[in-house]
């Protein structure tokens, strides 16, 4: 189903299968818990939200009007840094409980849960990288911020103990 329509066979298509088993093909007993759904529901709205804000930010930075100057901003990296661990944990319970009860149940077996494939090794190398690299940054910020240094400061190269406005 797209959008409320129903395309037959598009679920099927889409995994490279000629034909795929719905949940109405095993008895109600084994279908996995319906919260599975909500976690779903819920991480991609909130990753939507986050989005959106991010979006914003981008957008006001790009025309100039400082969004790193704005309070409201501020409190919005706070509560969406909390939003983005929610949004794990609720990718992490999707996958787990989505999976488990299949396994239980004898429709899946660990080896075919498991992913063996090698093309994921330099997408983690990537990854790896880039919190190799975010993590002795953001110190630095910290730093620069907790003695006093405006982020204005740092980008216009002006005198240090400018004030901030939060």
């Amino acid at each position: 189903m797209v959008g409320g329509i129903q395309i037959p066979g598009l679920q099927s298509a889409l995994a490279g299968h000629s034909q795929l088993p719905g949940l109405s093909s095993y008895p109600q007993s084994d279908w996995p818990p319906l919260i599975i759904h909500d976690t779903f529901d819920t991480m991609v709205l909130a990753g939507f939200l986050l989005g959106l804000f991010l979006l914003a930010f981008t957008g006001l930075w790009a025309a100039g009007r400082k969004p790193y100057d704005r309070r409201l901003l501020a409190y919005g990296f706070g509560f969406f840094a909390f939003v983005t661990l929610v949004i794990m944990e609720l990718g992490w319970m999707t996958d787990e409980l989505g999976r488990q009860p299949w396994i239980v149940y004898n429709v899946l077996k660990v080896s075919q849960a498991a992913n063996y494939s090698t093309s994921l090794f330099y997408p983690g190398l990537v990854i790896v990288a880039f919190y190799v690299v975010l993590l002795p940054t953001t110190f630095y910020f910290m730093i620069r911020t907790f003695n006093g240094r405006s982020f204005e400061a740092d980008l216009e190269g002006t005198a240090e103990g400018q004030d901030v406005n939060y």
